[in-house]
């Protein structure tokens, strides 16, 4: 069985404890609630590895959103680019917006989530990897749309305390919006 697959058993497996049961990563004890198709951002904007940086960043500010993924010349999604890719790009090497692609920054492969996927799918994969947005993959890795951890809050936030989706918002975002450690530039002091 695959990861993917794992992680949708997980997401639909439901405990009949009495109890309403938390966002359990080990033990898969959720309850299945909203698609992802019915809170994600469409379109996307996307380019393509050889887009200089600048560009990327033109295509951020113009849509207002901190991920482009990066598809090939079939459509498939190959990686994706973020704000902070190309800020610490910027920052760590002695080079333009306009000298690097998004082939030099991307990250690869590609995390991303299908839109029949329950929100959960997303919050799994979201801590898993660390991230906080996710490409929705149509058939053949084709970009639909992004799924981010704002669209799961902001649906979260209307059900109640004891809701198991929310309680899953907030255990992920204590994973993901924690400080990682990073390995120290040579000739910086933090």
């Amino acid at each position: 069985m695959t990861a993917a697959a794992s992680r949708r058993i997980a997401a639909v497996t439901w405990s009949h404890a009495g109890a309403v049961p938390a966002f359990d990563l080990q033990h898969g004890l959720v309850e299945a609630t909203v698609k992802i198709k019915g809170i994600m951002a469409q379109p996307a904007w996307t380019c393509g590895p050889g887009t200089n940086l600048a560009s990327v960043v033109e295509t951020m500010w113009t849509h207002d959103c901190g991920i482009v993924p990066v598809v090939n010349e079939r459509g498939e999604a190959v990686g994706v680019v973020t704000d902070r890719d190309i800020c610490i790009a910027l920052g760590t090497r002695n080079a333009t917006a306009a000298m690097l692609t998004a082939r030099d920054v991307m990250s690869a492969p590609v995390a991303g989530c299908v839109p029949e996927d329950d929100c959960f799918v997303a919050l799994m994969t979201m801590q898993e990897r660390g991230v906080h947005r996710l490409p929705v993959l149509g058939i053949g890795d084709v970009v639909l749309g992004i799924v981010s951890l704002d669209d799961i809050v902001k649906h979260a936030a209307l059900a109640p305390a004891t809701d198991p989706l929310r309680i899953g918002v907030m255990e992920v975002l204590a994973a993901v919006g924690g400080h990682k450690e990073t390995p120290q530039l040579a000739g910086t002091a933090r």
